[in-house]
């Protein structure tokens, strides 16, 4: 083998795996002769290299670094715990976690995969792993937290929400302030105890229903937006836009509840693995130039299906034309049918042209994706109200039979 293929793949392990050194030396030195170990200096990392807070790590180097602490505000969940692995196996050595309730947010929701995942990284000898019960909009417990820490503060992950659902009309002046809490106030808390501006990254996690709205999530919409409008003030900071989580999270426990309304949100999220790829993406972006936001790249398609053509993603879809669309152009229109049973998840078997929408469960956030998603690919303008006034799949054929023949 060649010195340029050996030293080639050698690099590729370590931009793998940066620590696979040190566990080789670990394990050679459990082999290697007594009087020969004897021989070998210690040296501690941190004696050899202290490193001052709001020094970046290298853009060659890990994405963390194991000298520096790692806060994941409002973190305790499913996501937080795969994100905790992620950042351990990507130099990550001291992580704080954060939620309310603490560890026990994770016992009450029931999350056994994310208490296993737990149990392994406590379990491991050169990672320092914390579960605070801390309120984020409690300026005074968050500043003890932050003063408790021994190491630098490297970086901070805003992951704190509050989803409180309901139509606009229906909002009181409690649901706004207590999701905007988890958000705005939030940041301002740490903005007032942290220098952010020296932190090597302040990462927000907003949502999709910022960037085009979501049907009952004003003031979660609102809020996510606000946080964006607060962190963009910070050149080493961005806001991430974050999808539906499909293993994690609210979205999965929603799929369990008998009346779920997020099971389209499924069609085009992603795994924490793939927000994990994001977040390195950004973070390592954030290191050559500053930006604002970051937008994941979804299936637009699917969100033009479920929210209609927005001029902000509509660039970014892909025509799609089957052949047996191109050969039958004309002769078989879009199947209404299956936008709406999929809407309001019903299967085939259960569901009857001739049966109101409402008797299948449709309510005012569904009907406004559906009145979008009928909108986006057949061109009718359905409202809100009509579709909720008793109306059914034959009424829905005939008005679209109308629509067709005065076009």
């Amino acid at each position: 083998m060649s010195n340029w293929s050996l030293n080639s793949r050698l690099s590729d392990v370590l931009k793998r795996d940066p620590w696979i050194v040190a566990h080789a030396l670990e394990v050679a030195l459990q082999v290697l002769p007594a009087d020969f170990v004897s021989h070998v200096k210690a040296v501690s990392i941190e004696d050899a290299a202290p490193v001052p807070s709001g020094t970046p790590v290298s853009d060659e180097g890990p994405l963390f670094d194991p000298r520096k602490t790692y806060l994941l505000i409002g973190g305790i969940g499913g996501m937080g715990v795969q994100m905790a692995r992620w950042m351990y196996e990507n130099g990550a050595r001291d992580i704080v976690l954060t939620s309310r309730r603490g560890r026990e947010t994770l016992r009450r929701t029931g999350q056994t995969a994310s208490l296993r995942t737990l149990r392994y990284l406590e379990r491991l000898p050169d990672l320092s792993l914390s579960l605070e019960a801390v309120d984020a909009g409690d300026h005074e417990a968050t500043s003890n937290l932050v003063k408790s820490l021994e190491k630098p503060i490297g970086g901070v992950f805003l992951m704190s929400l509050v989803l409180s659902d309901k139509a606009f009309m229906n909002q009181t002046e409690d649901d706004f302030e207590k999701v905007f809490e988890a958000k705005t106030i939030a940041f301002q808390n740490l903005a007032h105890i942290l220098r952010i501006d020296a932190l090597d990254f302040f990462v927000s996690f907003s949502s999709v229903a910022a960037l085009f709205g979501s049907a009952g999530q004003s003031n979660y919409t609102s809020a996510s937006a606000a946080l964006e409008g607060l962190t963009s003030k910070y050149k080493n900071a961005f806001s991430l836009v974050v999808p539906g989580i499909t293993d994690s999270g609210w979205l999965v426990r929603d799929q369990l509840a008998e009346n779920s309304r997020s099971a389209h949100l499924l069609k085009w999220g992603m795994s924490t693995q793939d927000l994990c790829d994001c977040l390195a993406d950004g973070i390592r972006k954030l290191r050559g130039s500053s930006f604002d936001q970051y937008v994941p790249d979804l299936n637009w398609n699917l969100v033009r299906e479920d929210m209609g053509s927005l001029p902000s993603f509509q660039h970014l879809c892909i025509a799609e034309r089957t052949e047996a669309a191109t050969q039958e152009e004309g002769e078989e229109r879009f199947d209404l049918a299956v936008m709406v049973r999929t809407a309001l998840n019903i299967p085939a078997e259960d569901f009857s042209p001739n049966v109101p929408f409402t008797a299948y469960g449709l309510d005012s956030l569904i009907a406004v994706r559906l009145s979008a998603a009928i909108r986006a690919q057949t061109g009718l303008k359905v409202t809100q109200l009509q579709l909720l006034a008793d109306m059914t799949l034959e009424d829905l054929e005939r008005k679209l039979d109308v629509e067709d023949i005065e076009q």
